[in-house]
C-alpha cells in the first residue's frame, strides 16, 4: 500500500472521529434554543443522555462485532447508523422523536469510534500504533474548539446542528468505501470464512443479554445523578433504589458474562489480566476530570470573568494546546522505549495537582490561575489518554483475536469514567450552588438562584450589582467543589498505575498486521508500506515479515483443510 493511500486513510478515520465528537459539542451549544422551539425543558436533559446511554452500551457490542465482521464494514454500517439518527433528529417535530434520533446517533457514535480504533489496528505495528493513536485524543481536542463555534452559528437554525452531519458523514463513508481494504477480523485470519450461514450464527450467539444488562445499568446511574439533590431528595424511595441497583445490576453483569463465557461483550479473562485491569482503570479515573473540567472552565470563565461563550472557548486553548502536544510527545516516547510506566505514573499525579490547585482559586484570582491549573490537567491527561489503549492491545499481542475486546473495555471504562465525572459534577454543582448563595448572598431570591445555576451569564445580566459580589463568592466555591471530585477520581488512577509496574513493551513482537482480506473483501491482505519519516508508518522490513507471517498462516490453514 502506498505512502498516500495510508494518509488519505488515516484522515478518513479521523474524519469519522472529528464527526463523532463534533456532533456531542454543536448539540450542547444548540441546547438553549432546542428549549425554546419544543418548550420541553424537563426532558431537555436526555438530549445529551439518550446518545451517552447508547453510546456506553453498544461501545462494548461493536468491540464483540468487529471480531465477526470486517473493521471496514463495521464502520461503514455505524456510519449510516449515525448518519440515520442525525436526520431524524433534523426532521424531529417533538421532543420524543428528537430524543430517540439522539440515541440512534449514538449507536452509531460508539461504532464509529471502535471500527476506527481497528482500522488503524490491522494496518500498524505496536510503536506506529503508540504514534498515531495520540491523534484520536487530538480531534477530539480540536472538535472541544470548534464545535461550541459552529453550533453558536447554527442555533439559529436547529434543524443544521444536525444536518451538518449528513455532508461530511457522506464523504468520510465514501472514502472508507473507496480506500479501506476489507480485512478478517484482526486475529482471526485463519479462521474468518466471510459472510455466510455461520456468520448469522454467530451474530445470533452475540452477547444480548449483556447489551441489556448494561443499558439497564446506564439508564440507572444517569437518572440517579440527574435528580439526586435537584429534582428529588437524596432521601427519596426511587433515588435510595437505584443506588441500591447499581452495584446490584454491576454484580449481575460480571455473573452473566462468566455464564455467557466466550459469547461474552466482556470475558472474565480480561479481569484476570493485571495489565488490563490497571488501564481500565487509569481510564476510567483520568477522562472523567478531564471532561467535566473542559465544561465548568468554560461556565467558569462566563460567570466569574464576564466573558462570551465564544471568548470562553478560547480561554481554554491553553489546556487543549498542551494536551494535544503531550498526547504526540507522549506517543512517540513510548514508541521510542517501550516503557509506558513512567508517563501512567506521572499523568494521574498531575492531574490530581492540577485538580487541587482549582479548588484552591479565589474571586479575586485573575483568569490566568484557573488556565495554568487547567494545563497542568491537560498534561497530565495526554499522558496517559492513548497509552492506555496501547497496553491493553500489547497485552494481548500474542492473542490477537482478543485486541478487539480488550480495546473496547478500555473505551468502555473510559467512557463510564465520563459518565461518573460529568454525572457527579453535574450534581455538585446543581445541589452546591443554592447552599452557597444562601451563604454568601442570603438576599438573592429563589428564582435569581435558579437562572444563576442554569445560566453563568445570569451572573451579571440578572443578579443586581450589590449582591454580585456575594454571588461571585458562592459560584467561585461551588466550582472549587466541582473541581475537587477529580482529586480521588485522579488518585485511584495513580494508585492503578502504581500497580502495574515497571512494563516493557517489544514494539516490534507485537505486530499488528498480516490479516489476509476478507474472501468477499476488495484490497491486499499485507500491511501498508508507508514511508515512515511522514507519519513514521510501516517501513519495507515491516511489510516483508507481515507478508511472510501471513503466508505461513495460509499454508498452516491449507494443512488443517
Amino acid at each position: 500500500m502506498s505512502r498516500t493511500r495510508f494518509v488519505l486513510i488515516f484522515l478518513s478515520v479521523m474524519l469519522n472521529v472529528f464527526l463523532f465528537a463534533l456532533d456531542q459539542l454543536i448539540v450542547a451549544t444548540a441546547i438553549p434554543k432546542i428549549t425554546t422551539q419544543f418548550h420541553s425543558l424537563t426532558q431537555i436533559s436526555w438530549i445529551a443522555n439518550g446518545f451517552f446511554l447508547t453510546l456506553l452500551a453498544f461501545n462494548l457490542a461493536f468491540a464483540q462485532w468487529t471480531t465477526i465482521f470486517p473493521a471496514k464494514h463495521v464502520c461503514l454500517f455505524a456510519i449510516t447508523v449515525f448518519e440515520v439518527g442525525s436526520l431524524l433528529c433534523g426532521v424531529a417535530p417533538n421532543m420524543p422523536v428528537l430524543i430517540l434520533g439522539r440515541a440512534i446517533a449514538g449507536i452509531g457514535g460508539a461504532g464509529i469510534f471502535n471500527s476506527g480504533l481497528m482500522i488503524i489496528t490491522e494496518m500498524t505495528t505496536m510503536a506506529e500504533r503508540a504514534r498515531l493513536m495520540g491523534f484520536f485524543g487530538v480531534v477530539f481536542a480540536v472538535a472541544s474548539v470548534t464545535g461550541p463555534l459552529i453550533g453558536g452559528a447554527l442555533t439559529d437554525h436547529i434543524s443544521w446542528c444536525f444536518y451538518i452531519n449528513l455532508p461530511i458523514g457522506g464523504i468520510a463513508w465514501g472514502l472508507i468505501m473507496l480506500l479501506v481494504p476489507a480485512r478478517a477480523p484482526f486475529g482471526r485470519a485463519d479462521t474468518y470464512q466471510g459472510y455466510g450461514r455461520h456468520m448469522l450464527k454467530q451474530v445470533m450467539n452475540c452477547d444480548w443479554v449483556g447489551l441489556a444488562i448494561v443499558l439497564s445499568w446506564g439508564t440507572v446511574s444517569i437518572l440517579v445523578m440527574q435528580e439526586g439533590g435537584v429534582t428529588k431528595s437524596w432521601k427519596n424511595a426511587s433515588i435510595i433504589v437505584m443506588w441500591i441497583f447499581i452495584p446490584i445490576l454491576t454484580v449481575v453483569f460480571i455473573a452473566w458474562e462468566y455464564y455467557a463465557g466466550a459469547k461474552a461483550m466482556m470475558p472474565i479473562l480480561l479481569f484476570k489480566r493485571k495489565v488490563v485491569v490497571c488501564a481500565a482503570i487509569i481510564a476510567f479515573a483520568t477522562q472523567g476530570p478531564f471532561m467535566f473540567l473542559v465544561q465548568y472552565l468554560a461556565e467558569g470563565y462566563q460567570a466569574l470573568y464576564h466573558t462570551s461563550a465564544t471568548r470562553s472557548g478560547i480561554l481554554l486553548l491553553p489546556l487543549i494546546i498542551v494536551n494535544v502536544a503531550v498526547l504526540i510527545a507522549a506517543g512517540r516516547i513510548v514508541a521510542a522505549t517501550g516503557r509506558p510506566w513512567p508517563l501512567m505514573l506521572a499523568g494521574p499525579a498531575i492531574m490530581c495537582i492540577g485538580s487541587g490547585l482549582l479548588y484552591s482559586v479565589k474571586v479575586s484570582d485573575t483568569k490566568s490561575s484557573p488556565m495554568g491549573y487547567s494545563a497542568l490537567v491537560g498534561f497530565g491527561c495526554g499522558l496517559v489518554l492513548q497509552n492506555v489503549i496501547i497496553l491493553a492491545q500489547y497485552e494481548f499481542s500474542k492473542e490477537p483475536q482478543y485486541v478487539a475486546i480488550g480495546t473496547g473495555a478500555i473505551t468502555f471504562f473510559g467512557f463510564v469514567g465520563r459518565l461518573y465525572g460529568i454525572g457527579l459534577s453535574g450534581s455538585v454543582f446543581e445541589n452546591m450552588i443554592p447552599v452557597n448563595i444562601a451563604k454568601y448572598a442570603p438576599n438573592l431570591s429563589e428564582d435569581l438562584t435558579t437562572q444563576v445555576r442554569d445560566n453563568a451569564l445570569a451572573v451579571w445580566t440578572s443578579v443586581p450589582d450589590d449582591l454580585r459580589p456575594g454571588v461571585l463568592q458562592a459560584y467561585t466555591k461551588t466550582l472549587g467543589s466541582v473541581y475537587l471530585i477529580g482529586v480521588p477520581m485522579t488518585a485511584i488512577g495513580f494508585f492503578a498505575a502504581l500497580a502495574l509496574g515497571n512494563i516493557k513493551m517489544d514494539m516490534k513482537l507485537a505486530h499488528g498486521g498480516g490479516a489476509k482480506p476478507a474472501p468477499a473483501g476488495d484490497v491486499e491482505a499485507a500491511a501498508p508500506a508507508v514511508d515512515a519519516e511522514a507519519l513514521e508508518i510501516p517501513s519495507e522490513g515491516a511489510v516483508a515479515e507481515a507478508q511472510v507471517l501471513e503466508q505461513e498462516a495460509m499454508e498452516r490453514k491449507e494443512r488443517a483443510e
